[in-house]
């Protein structure tokens, strides 16, 4: 039920210029059994009554402001727009991230579709320290600044439409062998690697490397685990190049020593629980930083590449194998999300990925690792099959036979 109070609020929300004799007024043409108080009932059969000739539009408008005065009239301008956050906030995290800023700007621009750069720029204007996430206080600073214009009612049907049409949009996850030469695909998915590792699709990886100039975009660092005859051919634009022909246990392939990485890569005091001990049974646990070799030097004296926090890491080999025991490996170890390149260089390279020469030039040319793999390279290659070098790779001995894929 309706009360003159509560009837004299929202009449004031929707017209500053109605006084307590019209609320008053309303009421007792809205109350027909005279109990001074509006029910369910009556104020339906009212609201049918004034709105049943207006165009869905206007009606739609009404509703709104009445929700806004309804709820909203009670609270400050600072703490809806908390209300609104907080509804963002899809995670709870106490921040909004691409992704929940890219479902903001879907509902502000009333579109399904959106221009990440425009969000990334929003999330550049909004971030004041510099964390590339927008926490309650820069939200507030910024959408104030945006909104004190607004006149209090305009202002609540904003807030309110915001409150109700507000639903998350995650994006479609896309399919990580999307696009794949199906003869590769079937290599890929036979790969022990494959469901243990992150797995990063070509068309996503190259969605990040064409953005990763733009302003606000999330920095993007490629880590090659190839051979260095294999990167001396070419390789990812920007890649950090391992250059180790590190062994594959084909006996159990998710132990295969990755030490080496530790050589190349800074990484944090590990956790306890990271240990063979605290995490026993756990395989990928197993892939853990090995004890500092004795009489060496820090990564035999080359600086090591430190990884921020807020980095997209990208781990490839030429079809996955070796890239997904480093993202394995490093996930373990950075605490963090390291991505597989699903596919590889192969699957890269076939769908137009650009890769370049030691000089940074541009080539069509991608080394095959052995030579039972060009068939794999759908795309024109200018590496020649005469030009293959046996590459001198050590294996651990096992009594199992060499699988297929080892090494790949």
């Amino acid at each position: 039920t309706l009360e003159t109070k509560e009837l004299l609020v929202m009449a004031s929300k929707l017209d500053p210029h109605h006084d307590l004799e019209e609320a008053k007024e309303n009421l007792k043409w809205m109350d027909n059994d005279g109990d001074d108080m509006v029910s369910m009932e009556e104020y339906l059969t009212s609201m049918e009554f004034l709105m049943g000739s207006m165009e869905e539009e206007e009606f739609e408008e009404g509703v709104q402001r009445i929700l806004a005065s309804s709820h909203l009239s009670f609270f400050s301008r600072q703490e809806k727009l908390m209300m609104v956050f907080s509804k963002l906030d899809v995670n709870d995290d106490g921040e909004l991230d691409l992704e929940e800023m890219t479902n903001f700007a879907k509902l502000f621009g009333r579109s399904s579709t959106v221009d990440i750069k425009k969000v990334r720029r929003t999330i550049l204007w909004m971030d004041k320290d510099g964390d590339r996430k927008v926490n309650p206080e820069e939200f507030l600073m910024s959408m104030s600044e945006l909104t004190n214009h607004l006149p209090d009612d305009t202002f609540d049907i904003g807030i309110q439409r915001m409150l109700t049409a507000y639903e998350p949009v995650t994006e479609e996850e896309i399919d990580p062998l999307e696009g794949m030469h199906q003869k590769l695909m079937n290599l890929v998915v036979e790969m022990p690697t494959h469901s243990l590792a992150r797995q990063m699709g070509v068309k996503e990886a190259l969605r990040y490397a064409l953005e990763k100039k733009d302003a606000g975009a999330q920095k993007l660092i490629f880590i090659d685990l190839r051979t260095p005859h294999e990167t001396a051919v070419s390789t990812i634009d920007g890649a950090v190049q391992v250059n180790v022909a590190f062994p594959i246990n084909d006996l159990d392939i998710l132990t295969t020593d990755m030490s080496f990485l530790w050589d190349k890569i800074e990484l944090p005091i590990p956790d306890p629980s990271t240990t063979e001990k605290g995490a026993k049974g756990d395989k990928k646990a197993e892939l853990k930083k090995p004890p500092a070799k004795k009489g060496a030097l820090e990564g035999d004296g080359v600086e090591k590449l430190k990884i921020p926090p807020e980095a997209v890491v990208i781990c490839y080999d030429a079809m996955g194998l070796r890239g997904g025991l480093a993202a394995i490996a490093l996930e373990k170890a950075l605490q963090r999300p390291v991505h597989n390149l699903c596919g590889g260089i192969f699957a890269w390279y076939n769908e137009a990925g650009e890769v370049v020469n030691a000089e940074g030039t541009e080539v069509h040319s991608l080394h095959p690792f052995e030579k039972i793999n060009m068939g794999f390279i759908k795309r024109t290659n200018a590496f020649k099959a005469k030009d293959l070098v046996v590459l001198e790779t050590i294996k651990v001995k096992t009594k199992k036979s060499k699988e297929r894929f080892s090494n790949k």
